[in-house]
């Protein structure tokens, strides 16, 4: 047992290290490579769908299913949409935290 949460707590620590790292330089996710198009788009573009998915599941979420409120997310193009004017607004940010903006504003959390 106690192998088991000292394995655990190495494989966090190198998580976290690797992703303080990739911050120190500008992270795949940033909106600078949304912009710019090409296959880190279309990896952001899976990575942005793959996000709204897990976060619906994981906090049962049942807004972000189809009958979500206005029906403004129909298709994964209305994320794109999304993502891209949050990107085009604040070039300096993450993708990730316009398509977390997006999961708050669809679960009725602003």
């Amino acid at each position: 047992m106690a192998i088991r949460s000292v394995r655990t707590v190495l494989v966090t620590l190198s998580l976290l290290c690797s992703f303080a790292q990739a911050h120190a330089q500008q992270p795949l996710t940033h909106c600078s490579n949304w912009l710019k198009g090409g296959a880190a788009r279309t990896v952001l573009e899976h990575y942005s769908i793959g996000y709204l998915a897990g976060m619906s599941t994981i906090w049962d979420v049942q807004q972000l299913k189809p009958e979500n409120p206005g029906g403004r997310i129909r298709k994964n193009a209305d994320v794109f949409l999304y993502v891209d004017a949050h990107c085009r607004i604040n070039g300096g940010d993450d993708v990730t935290v316009a398509v977390f903006k997006l999961f708050r504003e669809l679960a009725g959390q602003k």
